[in-house]
């Protein structure tokens, strides 16, 4: 993938201009429940929403691309878990093969809320990086936040349908599953 700048060119004695796409993706940061309870931890997704033809990149991104990364700016004291990555599309670019998501997806992950918490409200901001590719490849930022207030007994959010969509088809392992491997001296079957 290119990176798109902006950049000159001439044709039939012409000078234009070749702007990058602006807005790629869209960024938004949501919660599965309408608040914060302290002592537990809370699901929170960041939500991608791609501009059609355009994809960005799973944890491993495969040939080329770059994962997407989140860096919380959390109050002190609460510790986030990695992304609980959706399972990807892949993508060829001739002989590459890539791994990513199109159209809108969710990126969750778990906030755990200290118990001593006792203030009204926090903000979560959540700073976001991403390579979106269609043709070319334009690497994007977005710094998105989220102010939840604390409740005793937080309610499912308008997001938590997503949330559930994810769980509904998320790999599960198969618990009737049973591999057996043998080793003699020359081969590992």
């Amino acid at each position: 993938c290119a990176v798109v700048g902006v950049s000159l060119f001439a044709t039939s004695g012409d000078a234009r201009a070749v702007l990058p796409v602006r807005d790629p993706v869209k960024v938004e940061q949501v919660s599965e429940r309408t608040g914060l309870e302290p002592g537990r931890e809370v699901r929170l997704g960041v939500r991608l929403v791609h501009a059609p033809g355009w994809h960005s990149y799973w944890r491993n991104p495969g040939d080329s691309g770059l994962p997407t990364e989140l860096q919380l700016e959390s109050p002190g004291g609460w510790t986030a878990r990695p992304f609980e990555w959706p399972t990807p599309s892949r993508y060829a670019v001739g002989p590459l093969a890539n791994h990513g998501y199109e159209g809108e997806t969710l990126l969750p992950f778990r906030l755990r809320v200290p118990a001593d918490w006792t203030d009204a409200e926090a903000t979560i901001v959540a700073r976001v990086t991403y390579l979106a590719c269609k043709e070319v490849c334009i690497p994007g930022e977005a710094r998105v936040s989220l102010r939840l207030p604390n409740l005793d007994a937080p309610l499912a959010s308008r997001h938590a349908s997503v949330f559930e969509r994810l769980d509904a088809i998320a790999a599960r392992p198969d618990p009737g599953l049973q591999l057996r491997a043998y080793l003699d001296a020359r081969a590992l079957t």
